[in-house]
């Protein structure tokens, strides 16, 4: 058998047609270490800042708490203090919570869980919407 060897056999280098010392060898991978893993998208950026640790100053004490929990204190504490938008978001959040994962209109169907909502928009209300205007949104 006449076997020619990749120094002595004639290759012509050119389109499609790299040169032998810079092909991919035998037995190795082109992308040894392959696809990295864990890339990161909108939902593991969010979770990673908010399970971030930071401290706070409650009646006087130093706290550690996640940066998610702090948000969700300051958007209570702003609905507390009659911020409407504050307290439109937090009863909505209030309301998903308490319907784990379902969707918050199925909470109001009947008309007894729709009167309890506009009473405490109605109390809540630091705009002076009118009735009707509350009457819309259920």
């Amino acid at each position: 058998m006449n076997k020619k060897t990749p120094s002595t056999e004639t290759y012509d280098v050119g389109y499609k047609k790299p040169p032998k010392a810079t092909q991919f060898q035998k037995g190795n991978s082109g992308n040894p270490r392959g696809r990295p893993k864990g890339g990161r998208n909108l939902a593991s950026l969010a979770k990673r800042v908010s399970d971030r640790k930071i401290t706070i100053q409650e009646n006087g004490r130093t706290r550690r708490i996640s940066a998610g929990e702090a948000v969700l204190m300051k958007i209570f504490n702003k609905a507390l203090a009659g911020d409407a938008p504050s307290q439109r978001l937090a009863l909505s959040l209030l309301t998903t919570a308490q319907s784990d994962g379902a969707l918050a209109p199925t909470l109001f169907q009947s008309d007894g869980d729709r009167a309890l909502l506009r009473q405490a928009l109605e109390e809540w209300s630091a705009a002076g919407e009118d009735e009707e205007s509350i009457d819309a949104k259920l």
